[in-house]
């Protein structure tokens, strides 16, 4: 992906969060409704909660990645290390 995607990607998380967590959507899983013993609304809110911790997880790696150089040290770094003191 390229930047600009990934950017847009991170910026429409939230409101996909925001979207999926409103109300006339959670009240498609009633009260009545349960799964194990557990409420069904309960396991919808945790998880999109979960999946959106995921996407952004992910998101943020791969703007991490896309923002890191594409070339290894180069020798001017090198050698500014090696005027440091181990610690």
């Amino acid at each position: 992906m390229n930047r600009q995607k990934l950017h847009a990607a991170a910026l429409a998380l939230p409101l996909l969060g925001l979207f999926l967590l409103i109300s006339p959507i959670i009240r498609l899983f009633g009260p009545d409704k349960s799964l194990g013993g557990v409420s069904l609304v309960v396991l919808y809110i945790f998880g999109v909660w979960i999946l959106l911790i995921v996407l952004a997880f992910v998101l943020a790696r791969m703007l991490v990645r896309d923002e890191m150089p594409a070339a290894g040290p180069t020798a001017a770094d090198g050698a500014a290390d090696a005027d440091e003191p181990p610690c």
